[in-house]
């Protein structure tokens, strides 16, 4: 096997021979060659980098200029400093050729980050103005680039260098015009893969709470516009009370704002139903302002009875003769009325005894002694008919009707009190009736009610306002009646209906409602226990990854990426901090519906993270295209030598 050795001569070896073999016997046979030492030259690499090719250049007519005041040990000139400086580079970009170009590469993408990526470094002479980068401007900017790159990586000397910088400009147009739509190309597939996703964390709880209430976001907004908020939900109950149990602003703003909330609604639910039930009534205590009217009433009553008893002193003969016999034939009237007058020390006995029976009057008896007379008969014929004797009533009942029609036939004056007295006693009946309303049976009140405003409103009013007495007295003790009271099938909500001014009820049967929910939310999440469903909730909170998770993990933050990692593997540690807590429960309890319709659905802040994004890709992309333009329109601007020919290139 014959080879040529490095000596010029011709060497036979056995056909066995390796290449390996002959490759290391020429090695052995050729004379040791000192090596030279190369000497790295980072930071200069690096400079070369950032000006854009003319680091050498800047530093010889430094150094030359320093040598020529005196100021410098270096009497070099320039040519003499800058062909020594250009050869240390070609010697150490041939000897660490990775070195070299990581160096010059870093150099040339600090002035992309410098600007933002918009590569105003390179183009402020040729426009004059700091201008946003559309996809000719950043041509125009790579084609700035690609040609001061080349001259100044030119090694031609004086205007000769400008040969070198159509080719280099091209490059540079042509280069930059294919990164020009990095950032909205961004945004497009961020729009595309993300639009569909809750913008924000905080976003993404709150609808992910949506779903849980089975409401879309119009019918959110419409129970805000009739004053139910989001929280008042009970599928969310169990949510709001884990939010409580994590403590820290959110839990505290819960704890405050449930009861307030709660006495808030109360408040305008009371009103509604004193504006139907008591509508002329200033005391919110009814049972004082009954008792104040009743009071009132009784001093008319008796200012009436007074001034007709005084204007006559004597019946009528013949009304004394029927009240002798009267007293005669109804001995339980007789007794009560000698029980009346034994126990006065006003009155004057009217009659007497004999001992036969017979009864005698004494005097002539007055209008005062007739209407006691009448009264007794009344009296004695209720009570009768209440134990059920009714005939022996009857007997009572149609003597007092008959003394009744001859007194008020004879005094005028008398019929008109004695109304007064009877709308009193009505009144005030039908005010207690009323008190007991909520026990008995709805359809029983109803058919009792609306006799009442058929026969007497005063008594119908009556009844109402004690209807709203007994719903004041329950509420003290059940916190829960404003809902009953909101439900048509529950028997309070049917006895108000069957009371309440029908043109009134819906919109107080609404804000029994608000009302009857925020006590139950209050109640539930204040004081419920900690149950398996709070835990669930609990476990859920901020699972759900949002757009801006997302985009943050796009851009390398190492905590969104482990909160996802989290989320795929547990599914059950919360995530959101105090503050985005707190974000969230001021849109369940807000009572402004524009603010939680921006809260579930507000784009905006997306879009400015997808902008934000998109500039963080646009600067690091840009300023790589810098770096990269430095290196490739130099080698365009050349007749010889290949893309990246960096061991040549000097």
């Amino acid at each position: 096997m014959i080879r040529m050795g490095p000596d010029g001569k011709q060497y036979n070896f056995p056909e066995d021979t390796t290449e390996q073999q002959i490759q290391s016997y020429f090695a052995r046979m050729s004379p040791a060659q000192a090596v030279t030492p190369v000497e790295m030259q980072k930071t200069r690499s690096f400079m070369q980098g950032l000006t854009f090719g003319f680091g050498e250049e800047i530093e010889a007519a430094a150094r030359s200029a320093l040598g020529a005041v005196g100021l410098s040990e270096d009497d070099r000139n320039y040519e003499q400093i800058r062909d020594e400086l250009r050869q240390k580079l070609a010697d150490y970009q041939a000897k660490y050729p990775a070195a070299a170009i990581t160096a010059e590469l870093a150099g040339a993408i600090i002035p992309g980050l410098l600007t933002m990526g918009t590569g105003m470094v390179a183009s402020a002479g040729l426009t004059g103005a700091r201008v946003a980068p559309t996809a000719g401007r950043v041509a125009l900017i790579g084609a700035g680039e690609g040609g001061l790159a080349a001259a100044g990586y030119s090694e031609r000397e004086g205007v000769r260098r400008l040969q070198d910088v159509p080719g280099g400009a091209t490059a540079g147009a042509v280069f930059s015009g294919t990164l020009a739509k990095l950032g909205e190309g961004f945004k497009m597939f961020a729009s595309r893969a993300l639009g569909e996703r809750p913008a924000t964390r905080v976003q993404a709880e709150l609808q992910r709470l949506q779903e849980g209430t089975g409401k879309t976001t119009d019918e959110i907004v419409a129970d805000l516009l009739e004053g139910r908020l989001m929280s008042e939900n009970r599928e969310l109950m169990a949510t709001l009370r884990a939010y409580k149990s994590q403590l820290g602003e959110a839990g505290a703003e819960i704890t405050q704002r449930l009861p307030q909330r709660a006495a808030e609604t109360r408040e305008t639910a009371v009103a509604g139903l004193q504006a139907g039930l008591t509508p002329r009534m200033g005391d919110r205590n009814v049972m004082r302002a009954m008792q104040a009217t009743d009071d009132e009433l009784l001093d008319l009553e008796r200012e009436g009875y007074r001034a007709a008893f005084d204007t006559v002193p004597e019946v009528t003969p013949e009304i004394a003769e029927n009240l002798q016999g009267i007293l005669q034939r109804f001995g339980p009237a007789r007794a009560e009325v000698q029980q009346i007058y034994s126990e006065s020390d006003k009155l004057v006995p009217l009659f007497r005894t004999d001992e036969a029976g017979a009864i005698a009057l004494t005097r002539m008896p007055t209008l005062e002694d007739a209407e006691i007379i009448r009264r007794a008969l009344r009296d004695e014929a209720s009570g009768l008919y209440q134990a059920g004797k009714g005939t022996r009533a009857e007997g009572f009942a149609s003597a007092e009707s008959a003394l009744k029609s001859q007194l008020d036939q004879s005094y005028t004056g008398l019929e008109q009190v004695r109304n007064l007295a009877r709308t009193r006693r009505l009144v005030r009946d039908q005010f207690e009736e009323g008190r007991k309303s909520l026990s008995k049976d709805a359809d029983e009140v109803e058919i009792v009610f609306g006799r009442l405003q058929e026969s007497s409103p005063e008594a119908a009013d009556a009844y109402r306002a004690g209807v709203m007495a007994a719903i004041n007295n329950r509420l003290r003790r059940s916190p829960q009646l404003m809902g009953r009271l909101a439900d048509p099938d529950r028997q309070e909500g049917s006895i108000l209906r069957a009371v309440f001014p029908e043109d009134q009820i819906e919109d107080v049967a609404r804000r029994l409602d608000i009302a009857g929910r925020a006590k139950e939310t209050e109640q539930q999440v204040l004081f419920g226990s900690q149950t398996a469903p709070q835990q669930a909730a609990a476990a859920q909170i901020g699972t759900r990854t949002s757009a801006e998770d997302i985009l943050r993990m796009s851009q390398g933050d190492i905590f969104a990426m482990t909160q996802q990692a989290g989320r795929l593997i547990a599914q059950a540690a919360p995530n959101l901090n105090d503050k985005e807590r707190m974000q969230v429960v001021e849109a369940l309890m807000s009572q402004d519906p524009d603010l939680v319709r921006r809260a579930l659905t507000d784009r905006d802040a997306l879009g400015k993270l997808y902008d934000r994004t998109a500039q963080v890709m646009n600067t690091l992309g840009f300023a790589g295209r810098g770096a990269a333009v430095q290196q490739i329109a130099p080698e365009f601007g050349r007749p010889t030598g290949g893309l990246l020919n960096f061991g040549e290139q000097r």
